[in-house]
């Protein structure tokens, strides 16, 4: 397992180090946590997540955390997320993820939001979306949410400018709720 997550890294990391424009494919779980970890690493000054309500295996491995809080504490990158879902109160104390940042207790801010990223994509209906976005260059759009099926790159400001104004805009509307991460 370890193996085949340091090959997917590396992988990962030659299109992040030449800033390939080529999209390529995140097929599952083991292979988004190592889309995220190099996501991490390589944005320099913010990552935006929204996600469905970051309580799922691959937001809570030590791998997806670590690589996380290195880029708030030593890049001093700001975080923001918006959740389609608030994580209930033992979600919100107990998650490795809410107990790194509730440690760190600077740089992020979570928000809960009534809006629904969606995508139409090859004539089908559209589809509910979760994306990650790193800077304005780095994206992973991940259009099957149940499967961690996604869309990754690393330098393209065309479709990573959409989705941080779509982003922007559901996260500064006043529908958006704050969620406080309790000491």
């Amino acid at each position: 397992m370890l193996k085949i997550f340091n090959h997917n890294k590396l992988y990962i990391k030659y299109f992040a180090n030449i800033q390939s424009t080529k999209i390529f494919d995140n097929s599952n779980a083991n292979h988004a946590v190592a889309v995220f970890r190099v996501l991490f690493e390589t944005a320099q000054g913010i990552v935006r997540i929204f996600a469905r309500d970051l309580c799922c295996d691959i937001t809570n491995t030590n791998e997806y955390v670590d690589a996380l809080q290195k880029f708030i504490k030593e890049k001093n990158g700001i975080v923001k997320i918006l959740l389609e879902r608030r994580p209930s109160d033992t979600e919100l104390e107990t998650l490795h993820i809410f107990d790194m940042l509730r440690n760190i207790g600077k740089n992020y801010e979570i928000k809960e939001t009534i809006e629904r990223a969606t995508l139409k994509y090859g004539g089908l209906e559209p589809q509910q979306i979760n994306f990650t976005t790193g800077d304005d260059s780095i994206y992973r759009l991940e259009y099957n949410i149940d499967e961690f099926k996604a869309k990754c790159c690393f330098n393209s400001e065309k479709v990573t400018g959409r989705l941080n104004t779509l982003f922007d805009k559901s996260f500064s509307d006043n529908k958006a709720i704050p969620i406080l991460l309790r000491a």
